[in-house]
């Protein structure tokens, strides 16, 4: 793979630096921009990666309870009372 891209890379080098090749430009231009496409893939893929974790923190994080307001905290504790004089 790394030979490949060598031979690739080589090959369009000299073709527009040596010669008058067809399109020239352009080789310039994607040699250029192969440069940052793996860039652009990771920053991609990161992305991605954040939103699906995202999205599953929220798809799977438990409701929270609403906070007890004075009288059920008054409740709550008389029942815990009268289950210990019970035992």
């Amino acid at each position: 793979s790394a030979l490949l891209a060598l031979v690739i890379g080589a090959t369009q080098a000299w073709l527009a630096e040596r010669t008058d090749a067809f399109l020239r430009q352009v080789l310039y231009v994607s040699s250029i921009v192969s440069l940052g496409i793996p860039y652009v893939l990771y920053i991609v893929a990161w992305i991605l990666f954040l939103v699906v974790k995202l999205m599953n923190q929220l798809i799977h994080s438990e409701p929270k309870m609403p906070a007890l307001t004075k009288q059920e905290m008054l409740l709550t504790e008389i029942r815990d009372l009268l289950k210990r004089g019970q035992e």
